[in-house]
């Protein structure tokens, strides 16, 4: 409910505070760690006992405080108890997003409890936003607790005045992203298809579906009785993208983005033993022409070719080592994985 008092030098405070939280942002961004956490340790100090998300000032005009421009313009379109009643201005948001910003260095150093008592804070002051409890489960999810993670992820059940499309799109991703770990891929990519209606543009989904339709369509192609005629079409950070002050952090799942990585590994390295095998048997197949009395008649076009090139030796080097090229990026993406 709006706060009818008027606190106007509380909201210049937070207005001066706002701006130090976004300096604190691009610290980050530059990985200047400690200047970002001194910045928003001293915008804390200054957040009221009682404080507010709403107020109105001596004219009786209401003000909502947000994060970003863009979510007051999403709570505008959306029903709300005061759409068509009265004017709602924006009013910057500053004590909620410094709490959520010193969770992510807290993340950052792996101090998980640190962390969630620092969302906890934010989420007591601002309890409509949806940015806290996505961190949570994101926590929830670095800490091994998958399920606890999906549950918290479920908690958010649609788009509203305040959960933004990008907001349910990420939670949607996240419930895929933990699905995907715990072997439920045909849920994971019914998570992932959900959150691409809201973004469609969204490549690292698009992969992601793409991934898990492929690897079912592995698994049909080795299933007789299977009918079904899987087409295809991510990568994940696993670090929260603070890159830009007026963009929303989003939470993605590093394991999931790692068993993908190894999948690819795997397959290089087997390429490079079937290409392997290949030049074996190229090099034998050259050595019988070679052998044959009657090798002028039965040398076909390839073979002749294979000889104009250089020969059964020089050929079948060029295709042995190509495999062992193959084998090494497979063995080194597996070995920068593992470590």
């Amino acid at each position: 409910m709006p706060n009818d008092k008027v606190t106007s030098t509380t909201d210049n405070r937070e207005t001066k505070d706002a701006k130090l939280v976004d300096l604190a942002i691009k610290a980050f961004s530059k990985q200047e760690y400690s200047k970002a956490q001194s910045l928003l340790l001293s915008v804390i100090k200054h957040c009221p006992p009682d404080y507010q998300t709403q107020f109105k000032d001596k004219q009786g005009n209401l003000y909502i405080k947000f994060w970003h421009s863009s979510d007051h313009e999403h709570y505008l379109n959306c029903d709300h108890p005061e759409k068509n009643q009265q004017k709602i201005s924006f009013y910057p948001s500053a004590y909620p997003k410094a709490y959520f910003y010193l969770a992510l260095l807290e993340i950052k150093s792996e101090n998980y409890q640190q962390a969630l008592s620092y969302l906890e804070l934010g989420a007591t002051l601002e309890p409509n936003s949806p940015r806290y409890t996505i961190e949570k489960a994101h926590i929830w999810q670095l800490m091994g607790q998958s399920e606890k993670a999906l549950e918290t992820y479920q908690t958010i059940e649609g788009v509203d005045p305040y959960v933004t499309p990008k907001d349910y799109e990420i939670a949607l991703e996240g419930q895929g992203n933990i699905l995907e770990e715990m072997g439920d891929l045909m849920s994971a990519l019914c998570m992932y298809q959900t959150s691409l209606q809201l973004n469609p543009n969204n490549s690292d989904l698009i992969d992601k579906i793409q991934s898990i339709k492929l690897e079912k369509a592995g698994e049909a192609n080795n299933t007789p009785e299977s009918a079904y005629n899987y087409s295809s079409s991510a990568q994940l950070t696993t670090e929260t993208d603070i890159s830009n002050v007026d963009q929303t952090p989003i939470v993605t799942s590093p394991s999931s983005h790692r068993k993908r990585l190894k999948r690819k590994a795997r397959q290089r390295i087997y390429w490079g033993i079937s290409v392997f095998i290949l030049s074996g048997i190229l090099y034998g197949y050259l050595s019988y022409f070679e052998q044959s009395k009657e090798n002028t008649e039965q040398l076909n076009q390839i073979v002749t070719i294979f000889y104009r090139i250089g020969g059964k030796n020089i050929v079948s080097f060029i295709v042995a080592g190509f495999a062992g090229f193959l084998c090494y990026l497979g063995i080194s993406d597996l070995t920068k994985i593992n470590n």
